[in-house]
C-alpha cells in the first residue's frame, strides 16, 4: 500500500499540532504554577495547600460538600495561626494568594494597577454580574467610578447610615433570640448574614430587604446566589477546558439557575433605582435629605 508524501505532511502538521498544544499546557498547569510558588516562597510566604490543576479549587468544592462552606480549609489555616500573613496555594496553573496581614493588602493596592492584573479567568463571572462596575474596570473608568463613590462615602453620609445599621442588627439579635440560636452561635455565618443585611438597608433603603426573589428574603437570595457565582465555574468543568466564556451557553441546570438568577436580580435592580430616582429627585428638590447610599450616588 503506497501512502503519499501529502498524507505523510498532513498527519506530521496534526501531530505537531497536538503536541505543541500539550506542551503549552503543560507549561501553564505545572511548570508556570510552580514558577510563582516559587517566586513567593522566595519572600517568605509558605505553601498551605497544594493539588494537581484544580488546586484549592478542588478542596473548596470538597468543602462545600461536607461542612457548607467553600472556604471551611481557608478558615482552619487562620484559627490555627491568627498571626499569618497570607495563605498560598495553587488553581489552575497559578498561584493562588489570599492577603490576610492588612500591611500587605495596603501595599497590594498601591500597586494593583501597577504590578498586577484582573485575570479574566477569574473575574470574568462575576462581570456577568456586577458588568463595568468599579472592580472590573482601570484607568480612567476607575477613577471616574471611584469618585462617584467616594462622594456617597464621605464620613457624614456614613453617619446618617448609622440608624440603618442599628435597627439592622438589633433585628438580626431579635430573630436569633426567637430561634434559639443565642445558645451556640456560628459567628462567621451570623456576621455574613448581618453585613449583607446591612448593605442592603443601607444602599437601597429597609423596604427592599424586606422584598423576596423565588420566595427568598433578599438577605438569603443574595447570599445563595453568591455562593453560586463564585462556585459556577467548579460546578461545570467544562469552563477550565473550553474557557469561561462557555457558562453563558447555559449547558448545565445549575448554569441555567444561576442565568435565571441573574436576569432577575437585574430587572429587580432596574426597577428600584428607576423608582428611587424619580423619588430621589423629588425628596431632594423639596429639602428633604438623602435616606440611605443609593440616594447620594443617584
Amino acid at each position: 500500500m503506497c501512502i503519499r508524501d501529502r498524507d505523510i505532511s498532513l498527519w506530521f502538521i496534526i501531530k505537531a499540532i497536538v503536541f505543541g498544544w500539550l506542551a503549552v499546557k503543560f507549561y501553564q498547569l505545572f511548570i508556570r504554577e510552580w514558577l510563582f510558588i516559587a517566586f513567593y516562597w522566595k519572600q517568605g510566604l509558605k505553601l498551605d495547600f497544594w493539588r494537581p490543576i484544580f488546586g484549592s479549587a478542588f478542596q473548596e468544592m470538597m468543602d462545600e460538600r461536607k461542612h457548607g462552606d467553600c472556604a471551611h480549609f481557608q478558615k482552619e489555616i487562620v484559627r490555627k495561626d491568627p498571626k499569618k500573613k497570607a495563605i498560598m496555594s495553587n488553581i489552575f496553573g497559578r498561584a493562588y494568594l489570599i492577603i490576610l496581614d492588612h500591611n500587605l493588602i495596603e501595599q497590594f493596592y498601591k500597586k494593583e494597577t501597577t504590578h498586577y492584573e484582573k485575570d479574566p479567568l477569574f473575574t470574568y463571572n462575576f462581570k456577568r454580574v456586577m458588568a463595568n462596575g468599579i472592580l472590573f474596570v482601570s484607568s480612567d473608568r476607575w477613577r471616574l467610578h471611584r469618585r462617584v463613590l467616594s462622594n456617597a462615602f464621605e464620613f457624614s453620609n456614613i453617619k446618617k447610615m448609622q440608624p440603618i445599621i442599628a435597627e439592622a442588627i438589633f433585628d438580626h439579635f431579635d430573630e436569633m433570640e426567637r430561634e434559639g440560636r443565642l445558645s451556640k452561635v456560628h459567628i462567621m455565618d451570623e456576621f455574613q448574614k448581618i453585613t449583607g443585611d446591612i448593605v442592603l438597608k443601607s444602599f437601597f433603603g429597609s423596604d427592599f430587604s424586606k422584598r423576596t426573589l423565588f420566595g427568598k428574603p433578599m438577605t438569603k437570595f443574595l447570599a445563595l446566589f453568591i455562593e453560586a457565582v463564585s462556585l459556577q465555574m467548579i460546578r461545570n468543568p467544562l469552563s477550565l477546558i473550553f474557557g469561561p466564556q462557555i457558562l453563558n451557553y447555559n449547558l448545565t441546570a445549575n448554569d441555567r439557575l444561576v442565568t435565571r438568577d441573574l436576569e432577575a436580580l437585574r430587572s429587580l435592580a432596574r426597577e428600584v433605582i428607576n423608582q428611587r430616582r424619580k423619588e430621589s429627585n423629588s425628596a431632594y428638590s423639596k429639602g428633604e435629605d438623602r435616606s440611605d447610599l443609593l440616594d447620594f450616588i443617584l
